[in-house]
């Protein structure tokens, strides 16, 4: 139960392109078959523009291998939860890998690595793979720092202990060192002390909270000062002050009196974050019984000698004395419960029970039935549990009817790990130098293991800095992945460096339960929604000259002839093999003894790709086909009778004896015997099939008829061969890969450089056998399989001289994504280069590595020029199921280095600091010259001293002081130090940035007209400017295309917002005759995709919701029907049956009063949409739908209610509606309000309550003029004039190629499509022309019909001055007149903000001096200035450079939810809030680590609506300084 308180080298496998791998292991025999998947990446932390390095796992509950399925889907979803990017990627033996390239365009922030298979889709999300991935340019540090605390909660007055550890970049410990630690709340410094390091670099800083502590907001920082610079790390101290989930869990299930219990605790915060706490048990009478402690993450246990008919309760003591009492669970007076005490080799089980029925004792484990036996009452039992495996397994009491008394999960076996051992030469290397890696693998018992491994080899500078507490392989596959919820800091377990793992491990068992769907499976083969994804299978037979089955070699080549496979066949001669990505397969037959043979197919599955989603899946009742189990990994042969998933690998232990001399060049003075050739150039370019080459041209080769009939295929036969069996066809070779003759049909004879006849000795002397009716060899130009592109292995040993071949081909192949190749550099020589260029952060990702029955396997590789600690990190499974992970540190140097601190992004104006750091690792004294070389975006504020003299074996640093003057991307800064025998050049780079107001003008018009306005306050040189006239009066959207296509993300509603304007342009294109093939093939590309994910959030019900969830939302499916139709004009994809399907859902929710319910669950502003609005809107999208529906009532009173209130967005509604109900009537009397609407208002002041999205301004009013006009065009003699006024207005409202937000783009991308269909371009004689008047300086071009329609005059920006503006537009010909544009854009040094903005943003530094490793306060207030609640809204704020938003900071405001979620690009941090209560100020506090000292002015900040964001509120960026 649980209480709220509320208190006041061998064979090793490179990354390279396979095919697949032939695979023994089949999935064991269960009624619910499972997967589990662990992906491994190269780390947990990227900068942009890097490559997340992944190897997944697909194993089953034993941790074996699966075969179930051989495709596995891999997503990476933004901070936003859209899908980024998407990999379909083919299960290797056990295993897939692949990579995403992060974007240098996206946001930074923490995005989400998501894997699974189909066939995981039946037990919902928690069963997939997740891996949170931040991604965000920092400041490296250059020591290796580790911070934590003893418990994780605090409270008034608690003493809190925590463990600071420090490292330099060589691993060595930072002993006996000075170091600072304070300790702030809420920004405001209550604590600074100083002390030393230990022998180990470690430290306790300890201190007391204050007893009038009243905020969680405490954070410790560590500072230590280090080659003349400062690095700190700071956390944030779990302080509770008065909320408490408490859990009190029997450990078998219930107290039962009468014994001695043992009850476990489990502790949370609000936020479901563990929480240490200790107290007392009390009884009735207030008597302390027992005391309780967690003993970690909020865990522990406490005993209890419980009475009968007796209540007891809690009380806390920390991290607060709780005011209320807690009851703990009920007392039984009758029942059964028992402890387990586990020491791995024997586990010792104590029962109590009151019942005299007999009891067994069950264990079990997630792949079955472990152990059953009887067990007598009040009794000790040892089990021998030793042979069991490593996990968890379930021990249950239960009677002979098989009801379960009590349980509980107990892990077994920790020890049976798999050991991973990883050995250098020595732990320092030079930069570039050649590193040698030894790995081995065994068990516990030093057996050797075989295994499949995966390493990476990262900075150790990041990870550290990263300080990830995510799973690893053992946590995930062992524990993760079975346990219910999310296990805290899951890396604490089944680690050996963690000395309370194993205790805190048995706490774990009693406090999560297992899975549903492990513990009590439902889904089954026969009810299984979703079945696994395979690849098509192959199988046949070896026959001998007898045509009876006989056992063979087998070699299996792919396309190319690249990779080959090479195994056998079964005692009886079958095989089987998977086709995986491959159209075309060669498979070859030998045997030892030279026996001829042939091949025959037997049958041909072919593959399922059926990668459905939950929500629009259809039940599969076929189930699918199990694999049966074959023990050995990789190289174990095959056993008689299994069935095994063949794949192909480039195996470079096995080719060069695959291969036979024959299938290999030779010259023709070698050979003896006849041999006759033709050559190219007497091949005729006339000739359409080689067997004419050969005919008539080589002697003594004879083409016929099998049967002679005409139309019967063909034999090729030389004369002179034959044979008793009936065989007389000769061998046939192209390009030293031998074919059937059939074949020969596919081989263009204009590709031919020669063709060779072998005769006589010639042929059996080199082919053996296999060569006895003589030899084709055919010789293609490239070299290359004349039916791929790839090139074609070379047969070269005479060991085999008597081949069978068979040809064969899936014309159904699955299409998987190919990884991309880890780039690994070779560094050759002794002398390394001055420069040091490679600064990768990653230096080494292999994620096949196999370590052979041995268990050994060896790699090289090179280092980068980094001079840094290094990480190797090893993961990895054994052949038989063994997990096992290990790291490895090692370090870099050179003998004189320089190095160097630069913000990633700088600002103009500011005055950084730049900490230089020479650094001499020679045993003397050396002089240096220091020497800076700035781009021109930089310069140096005040001269230094260059010469520096540097001690041995240490280092100086030099502070110079430089300021951007200019904006620029990626600028290199570079910085060389030079001694009279050593020279060291380092380069990073910057971005530079500007800390003003980003401004924009944008004048729209369709007729000689003048404007005035003003530039104020305008920085130098920012002034840009463009005037477009649009020759078509949709011309202003053409120039806008490509800006507008999107790629489709998010929920259902983003989805459908970002994917309509693709639509739209496709419609353009198609109405105004502009043919863009690459914008159309990019657009309908999206639209694709758009519809791929639309589709995927139909519930179960029917009908659509954000997320896929129920229940469904009838506006938001209202929505998605009138998208739907759109779609079908340009999108053949589109499915009717889907349409009809959402409308009758829809339909059904109708509510018989002549509305629609529905439902009160959303997330955004179709969630909040006003009941008429909405029944007006669902009404209109039914009759869009154009199926045959009643709707009348419906109709009627929407129509009604649209009369009554003269709103003229429910009146355009109900005017469409009309049209396509054939309400001709009704449509005119709305037409006719709809005028006055627009005599008396104007376009600009339409009478509307509320949109569908509830949108304000002028997105609102944009979307209902777009209605309105959309309206008037149905008419049946529409009035042109009055819609040429209301295009004209809707043009002008055009702002940075948008008309406000994306529902008012899309609507007005509507009307100007549907205005194309009826208006003709105008007419253009030769003289007409345009004169732009700019401040009195003209400008003429000549009016003209352009490609993409429109005439651009540019480069008037000197015309343009400070303060007021006259701009005057004039047509010479007022019958020739255009619409166009002007766009002026500045950055100033004044905020912009719009006057509606509801919103008021607020961002304040706590005023102190700052040095660098200080924390800098930093808050942030965003405020709702209406009485009346927000939805969905977005901060910008502008960061000062020099300092860094803390990556734990952030991941803690999100786990908080003081923010939906965030993200991060240049020097800005995004926050998004759902939404805003009346009146309601959200504040964030974050504390920026000083990084570099400097004067800094940070980038302007902006706050607005989410779905209204041309309307903005911005203020000017904070100054920071900061000392050095």
């Amino acid at each position: 139960m649980k209480r709220i308180l509320k208190h006041t080298k061998i064979l090793i496998l490179v990354a390279i392109s396979v095919l697949s791998l032939l695979s023994f292991k089949a999935y064991k025999s269960l009624q619910n078959p499972l997967e589990k998947i662990y992906t491994q990446t190269d780390r947990p932390f990227y900068f942009p523009s890097e490559t997340i390095w992944f190897k997944s796992y697909v194993v089953g509950t034993d941790n074996t291998i699966s075969t179930l399925s051989d495709i596995m889907h891999a997503e990476l979803i933004s901070p936003k939860g859209a899908v980024v990017k998407s990999l379909t990627l083919s299960i290797k033996q056990g295993y897939a890998y692949g990579d995403f390239i992060i974007d240098k365009n996206w946001v930074g922030g923490i995005y989400t690595l998501k894997c699974y298979t189909n066939w995981q889709n039946n037990f919902g999300d928690e069963v997939f793979f997740t891996k949170k991935i931040t991604v965000q340019k920092v400041v490296k540090p250059n020591l290796l720092l580790n911070l934590k605390f003893e418990k994780e909660g605090y409270g008034k007055s608690s003493q809190v202990i925590s463990n600071f550890e420090a490292k330099d970049l060589k691993n060595n410990p930072l002993s006996n060192t000075k170091i600072d630690f304070t300790v702030s709340v809420k920004g405001n410094i209550i604590l600074t002390e100083s002390a030393i390091t230990d022998e180990e670099g470690k430290f306790k800083p300890t201190f007391n909270l204050p007893d009038t502590l009243e905020s969680s907001d405490v954070v410790l920082n560590v500072l230590v000062d280090y080659k003349g610079t400062t690095e700190s790390i700071s956390r944030a101290v779990p302080v509770v002050l008065n909320t408490i989930d408490l859990q009190f869990l029997p450990e078998s299930g219930k107290i039962v009196a009468g014994t001695i219990n043992k009850i476990a605790i489990k502790a949370i915060n609000e936020f479901g974050k563990p929480v240490d706490v200790k107290g007392d048990i009390l009884d009735e009478n207030n008597a302390v019984v027992s005391t309780l402690e967690s003993f970690h993450d909020g865990m522990g246990s406490f005993n209890l000698n419980a009475l009968n008919n007796k209540t007891y309760y809690a009380k806390l003591t920390e991290p607060f004395v709780s005011d209320e009492l807690i009851p703990l669970p009920k007392v039984y007076e009758n029942g059964v419960c028992f402890s387990v005490v586990s020491d791995s080799l024997k586990t010792y089980i104590n029962l109590f029970s009151t019942y005299s029925t007999d009891l067994f004792l069950e264990v079990s484990n997630a792949s079955g039935l472990l152990l059953k036996k009887p067990i007598s009452n009040q009794k000790n039992m040892v089990l021998d549990t030793k042979d069991f495996p490593i996990g968890i397994s379930k021990f249950s009491i239960k009677n002979a009817y098989d009801s379960t008394f009590a349980e509980r999960l107990v892990f077994l076996n920790p020890h049976k790990q798999l050991n991973i051992d990883l050995s250098l030469e020595k732990e320092n290397f030079n930069t570039r130098e050649k590193v040698k890696l030894v790995i081995k693998t065994y068990d516990n018992a030093n057996n050797p293991i075989p295994a499949n491994l995966s390493i990476a080899i990262a900075d150790n500078k990041l990870l550290s800095f990263a300080d990830d507490k995510q799973d690893h392989i053992l946590s995930y596959l062992l524990l993760s992945s079975e346990l219910k919820g999310k296990i805290h800091k899951p890396d604490f377990y089944l680690n050996s460096k963690e000395p309370k793992s194993k205790e805190a491990l048995d706490y774990l068992m009693l406090t999560q339960g297992w899975r549903t769907y492990i513990d009590k499976p439902t889904v089954t083969k026969e009810n299984a929604q979703f079945i696994p994804e395979q690849s098509a299978i192959q199988t046949g037979v070896v026959l001998d000259k007898k045509g009876k089955p006989t056992q063979a070699h087998l070699l299996l080549f792919d396309s190319f002839g690249t990779k080959v496979l090479v195994f056998d066949t079964a005692e009886d001669g079958s095989f089987l093999f998977k086709y995986d990505k491959n159209i075309h397969l060669t498979l070859m037959a030998y045997k030892d003894n030279g026996e001829s043979l042939t091949i025959e197919k037997t049958e041909f599955k072919k593959g399922n790709y059926n990668n459905q989603t939950q929500n629009n899946a259809v039940e599969n009742k076929d189930g699918f086909k199990e694999f049966s189990k074959n023990e050995r990994l990789l190289k174990q042969p095959i056993k008689e009778k299994a069935v095994v998933a063949i794949n192909l690998e480039e195996d470079s232990s096995n080719l060069d004896e695959v291969v036979v001399v024959g299938y290999g060049t030779m010259k023709k003075q070698a050979l003896t015997g006849s041999v006759v050739q033709v050559r190219a150039e007497d091949i005729s370019t006339n000739e359409n099939s080689i067997l004419n080459v050969l005919e008539g041209r080589v002697a003594g080769v004879n083409i016929v008829n099998a049967n002679g009939q005409p139309g019967s295929p063909t034999t090729i036969r030389i004369r002179g061969f034959g044979s008793v069996s009936g065989n007389v066809e000769p061998l046939i070779v192209v390009d030293g890969v031998p074919y059937e003759q059939s074949a020969l049909s596919d081989v263009d004879p204009q590709q031919v450089s020669s063709v060779t006849v072998l005769k006589d000795a010639a042929a059996q002397s080199i082919y053996g056998c296999r060569g006895t009716n003589g030899v084709i060899l055919i010789n293609t130009k490239s070299g290359r399989d004349f039916r791929s592109y790839g090139n074609k292995k070379k047969l070269n040993n005479a060991k085999f001289n008597n081949y069978a071949i068979h040809q064969f081909y899936n014309n159904s192949p699955v299409y998987t994504n190919t990884p991309n190749t880890f780039y690994m550099p070779k560094y050759e020589g002794e002398s390394l280069p001055e420069e040091r260029t490679d600064f990768r952060q990653t230096i080494y990702w292999n994620p096949v590595v196999q370590t052979n029955s041995e268990g050994i396997a060896e790699l090289e590789f090179y280092n980068s020029d980094a001079i840094t600690s290094f990480k190797i990190i090893a993961e990895g499974i054994g052949f038989n199921g063994l997990i096992g992970k290990k790291g490895h540190f090692y370090a870099t140097k050179k003998l004189l280095s320089v190095d160097f601190k630069s913000p990633n992004y700088m600002v103009l104006n500011d005055i950084i600091t730049l900490p230089i750091t020479i650094t001499n690792e020679t045993e003397k004294s050396i002089e240096t010259k220091l020497e800076i070389q700035l781009p021109k975006h930089l310069k140096i504020v005040e001269a230094f001293d260059d010469n520096i003299k540097i001690g041995a074996k240490s280092a100086f640093t030099k502070n110079i002081k430089v300021t951007p003057i200019e904006k620029g991307d990626n600028v290199e800064i570079t910085i060389l130090a030079t001694s009279e025998n050593h020279k060291d050049i380092v380069k990073k780079q910057a971005t530079i940035l500007s800390p003003y107001f980003p401004t924009e003008l944008s004048i729209s018009g369709s007729k000689s007209e003048s404007f005035e306005f003003n530039i104020n306050h305008a920085v130098e040189n920012t002034i840009t400017t463009e005037f477009n006239i649009y020759t078509d009066v949709v011309g202003d959207v053409m120039n806008g295309i490509e800006s507008l296509i999107r790629q489709p993300y998010g929920c259902f509603e983003q989805t459908s917002s970002s994917t309509y304007p693709n639509i739209m342009v496709l419609k353009y294109l198609k109405e105004a005759g502009k043919s863009n093939p690459e914008i159309e093939a990019k657009a309908l590309d999206f639209i694709k995709k758009g519809y791929k994910r639309l589709i995927s959030f139909e519930t179960s019900q029917g009908g659509f919701e954000w997320f896929g969830h129920t229940p469904p939302h009838e506006t938001l499916t209202a929505y998605g029907i009138l998208e739907f139709t759109e779609m079908k004009e340009v999108y053949e994809g589109v499915d009717d049956k889907m349409i009809a399907r959402t409308v009758d859902w829809l339909l059904s929710r109708k509510d018989g009063k002549g509305g629609f319910k529905k439902s009160k669950k959303g997330y955004d502003s179709f969630a909040s949409s006003p009941s008429d609005v909405a029944n007006a809107y669902i009404v209109y999208a039914l009759s869009e739908a154009k199926i045959d529906a009643d709707i009348s009532l419906e109709y009627n009173t929407a129509y009604n209610d649209a009369i009554q209130s003269n709103d003229t967005y429910k009146m355009a509604l109900l005017t469409m509606t009309s049209f396509n109900l054939n309400q001709i009537e009704k449509a005119k009397i709305l037409i006719e309000k709809i005028k006055n609407n627009i005599a008396e208002y104007g376009f600009k002041k339409l009478p509307v309550e509320n949109t569908i999205t509830r949108s304000y301004g002028e997105s609102k009013n944009i979307e209902t003029t777009a209605l309105t006009l959309l309206a008037l065009m149905d008419e049946t003699t529409p009035n042109d004039t009055l819609i040429a006024e209301g295009i004209d207005y809707l043009v002008k409202q055009r702002k940075h190629n948008r008309f406000g937000s994306t529902q008012a783009t899309a609507m007005a991308l509507k009307v100007l499509i549907n205005y194309t269909k009826k208006q003709k371009q105008k007419m253009i004689s030769e003289n007409n022309n345009i004169t732009l008047i700019v401040n009195g300086k003209s400008l003429t071009r000549k009016l003209e019909i352009t490609n993409d329609g429109k005439i651009a005059i540019r480069d008037f920006e000197p015309y343009l001055t400070t303060g007021k503006q006259n701009v005057t537009v004039k047509f010479n010909n007022p019958k020739a007149e255009f619409p166009y544009s002007l766009n002026v854009k500045w950055d100033s040094t004044l905020p912009n903000s719009s006057e509606i903005c509801p919103l008021e943003l607020e961002t304040t530094i706590l005023d102190k001096a700052y040095a660098v490793g200080d924390n800098v306060s930093f808050n942030i207030a965003v405020t709702n200035t209406k009485k009346e609640p927000l939805s969905m809204t977005t901060a910008i704020i502008g960061l000062p450079s020099g300092t860094t938003a803390q990556p734990w900071q952030l991941k803690q405001i999100v786990e908080e939810n003081k923010v939906a979620y965030y993200e991060i690009f240049d020097n800005y941090l995004v926050f998004y809030w759902r939404e805003f209560r009346a009146s309601e100020t959200k504040e964030i506090r974050l504390d920026l680590k000083a990084d570099i000292a400097g004067n800094y002015q940070a980038p302007a900040s902006t706050v607005y609506l989410y779905y209204g964001d041309e309307n903005k509120t911005w203020i000017s960026g904070n100054v920071l300084e900061i000392a050095d």
